[in-house]
């Protein structure tokens, strides 16, 4: 907690520094009007089978097929708990959450079955990812699961567990999932299977340091793990490491561009990553160098949680309901 408190107590600082650094004008982005998540956080977009689907606070869904008008799903099968991540596989979308809940839906984000089992009690779950033909899904004290089908859950053994804390995000990519430990912990594992987890020695993050992973995500042929950087102070606040094969990891060059507080999320597209973090969006063309993007926030807000591309466009998500996207193709 007190790490947190540090953090909030320079955010002003951070926000003077943001000037600092070049700034582009050359992305309009533009708020989703009537966004069905009302004041509701969105913490997690995706988009697969031509289609996005958003989640977040207060058990709430909605897809689209542009990214620019989004519909509210009739029920999530969450109720009002908080929908924390969502993953697309096998031909369907699989949502997970607190208080142990998980649904799927075969139309592509329309309706939704709720899923009986999955084996985390009420222990929240906390990310999803497909890869090798199943679903892997983790969560609070450590909790793994697999799934073929996002219907049937299988816990994996705590004595195959690496972890008891809360296991926050998960990735596939390069024929094997990847595990993050949050809450400053900067711990990584690697799987082929999701039930046995090899540690990775060298996260690119610094326990001591005060550093926090917050996400994992696979983009342009990489995994990307972002956070916060407490050790470097406002001048390096962000943090992004990057590894091709989850197992090596190389943390961002110094005075990259990336600063003002926690990145979390990171999507490629046509030529150029899109980074959202919690006071603005970065971009990059060779994940050297980032740049501010100088966008209206009376018009699109902050604080963005998620990002996703499909469509010709970029769709990012965040607190109060914000969805916001932008038309890009290569140029």
């Amino acid at each position: 907690m007190m790490k947190k408190n540090v953090f909030l107590s320079v955010a002003l600082l951070v926000l003077m520094a943001v000037g600092a650094f070049a700034q582009t004008d050359d992305m309009a982005w533009k708020a989703v009007e009537n966004s069905p998540f009302g004041t509701s956080a969105v913490y997690d977009i995706v988009f697969a089978s031509n289609t996005f689907v958003a989640v977040g606070a207060a058990g709430k869904i909605a897809y689209s097929t542009n990214g620019q008008t989004f519909v509210a799903v009739a029920n999530s099968q969450f109720g009002t708990s908080a929908i924390r991540a969502v993953a697309f596989g096998g031909n369907r979308f699989v949502a997970v959450g607190d208080a142990g809940k998980a649904a799927y839906s075969a139309d592509g984000g329309r309706t939704w079955t709720a899923v009986a089992n999955t084996g985390f009690g009420t222990s929240n779950i906390l990310g999803v990812a497909w890869g090798g033909n199943r679903f892997v899904a983790v969560g609070q004290a450590g909790k793994i699961a697999t799934s073929t089908n996002g219907q049937t859950w299988t816990m994996v053994p705590a004595a195959s567990q690496p972890t008891r804390g809360n296991l926050v995000a998960v990735a596939f990519g390069n024929n094997r999932f990847v595990i993050a430990e949050g809450e400053y912990e900067c711990k990584m594992w690697y799987s082929a299977d999701g039930a046995a987890w090899t540690a990775v020695r060298d996260t690119g993050f610094s326990y001591d340091g005060g550093d926090n992973i917050v996400n994992i995500t696979w983009a342009n042929n990489m995994f990307f793990a972002v956070g916060a950087n407490g050790s470097k102070g406002a001048s390096a606040w962000s943090h992004l490491a990057y590894s091709r094969d989850g197992v090596t990891w190389t943390p961002p060059t110094e005075n990259s561009g990336l600063i003002a507080m926690t990145v979390n999320d990171v999507a490629f597209a046509a030529g150029r990553y899109v980074a959202v973090q919690d006071y603005g969006i970065y971009y990059s063309t060779d994940n050297v160098t980032w740049r501010y993007i100088n966008a209206d926030y009376n018009v699109i807000g902050g604080g963005f949680r998620g990002v996703a591309y499909g469509a010709n466009r970029f769709v990012v998500a965040g607190p109060r309901g914000a969805l916001a996207y932008l038309d890009w193709t290569a140029r």
